[in-house]
């Protein structure tokens, strides 16, 4: 039976690069917990905004708020904040192209042009900043 494992031909893990650590690195290298999806991935997916990717990430929960169109409650291993209030921040922050988006109202983002959605579950405080203790949606738009 050994010689079945050594076989021409035999399957290999894809390499799969995020930026959870704002450097390029393999996700293998990672020490922390990492939901990574790629272009083809959300493609398949037929997700039309971001909502429809909390089935492809362990502990991920994204609720509309009745507050206005784009207005959303993200939700990462129960840790959440409902409230649209500008004075206060929201426990899982969103990042686009590296530009945190500060408050809740505009998370809701369509996914048509996207390379890559990194989801970081648990506090990410020490690269991303105080608004992040429930974790971060790190997305990359296609250039």
């Amino acid at each position: 039976m050994p010689t079945a494992l050594a076989q021409e031909g035999a399957l290999a893990l894809e390499e799969i690069i995020v930026t959870a650590r704002k450097r390029s690195e393999n996700l293998m290298d990672v020490s922390q917990s990492v939901s990574a999806l790629s272009h083809g991935e959300i493609e398949a997916s037929f997700a039309r905004d971001i909502r429809d990717l909390e089935g492809m990430s362990p502990n991920l929960v994204i609720d509309r708020i009745g507050a206005g169109p784009g207005v959303s409650s993200i939700s990462i291993r129960g840790v959440t904040h409902q409230d649209v209030e500008k004075s206060f921040d929201p426990a899982v922050g969103v990042m686009l192209d590296g530009v945190f988006l500060g408050t809740n109202t505009g998370q809701e983002l369509q996914v048509f042009d996207m390379e890559r959605i990194e989801i970081l579950r648990g506090p990410q405080g020490t690269l991303f900043g105080r608004n992040t203790i429930g974790g971060l949606i790190n997305v990359e738009r296609t250039d």
